[in-house]
């Protein structure tokens, strides 16, 4: 009885670790980005990820107000995320890790 009661204990745990990392949304990339560091092309830049896997790009120039932006559709395989842009023929791919996207250029801090 007790080998059971251990047996279903143990079960009922990794059954609430399963829930809990689902839960927590590994993957749940959706928000907005700043990039990260100190390189100017990208200090004014923010990134928003949307749930219908389309994103968009919005950078300040430097030494100007001038807005530029961009949008495209992303793909999540895991910890891998792919962006590719409308009408550029680009696609960039990256990690999401620790609630960032990095990529080679920039990494991305969820805000």
């Amino acid at each position: 009885m007790r080998r059971l009661v251990a047996v279903v204990t143990v079960a009922a745990v990794l059954a609430g670790l399963m829930l809990a990392i689902v839960a927590c949304g590994g993957t749940d990339v959706a928000g907005t980005y700043k990039a990260e560091g100190d390189d100017p092309e990208f200090q004014s830049a923010a990134l928003v990820i949307n749930d219908d896997e389309t994103f968009k790009v919005s950078v300040t120039i430097p030494g100007s107000d001038e807005e530029v932006s961009f949008t495209g559709t992303y793909t999540l395989d895991g910890d891998k995320i792919t962006l590719s842009a409308e009408g550029m023929n680009e696609t960039k791919a990256g990690t999401v890790e620790d609630g960032k996207l990095v990529f080679d250029e920039v990494t991305w801090v969820k805000e």
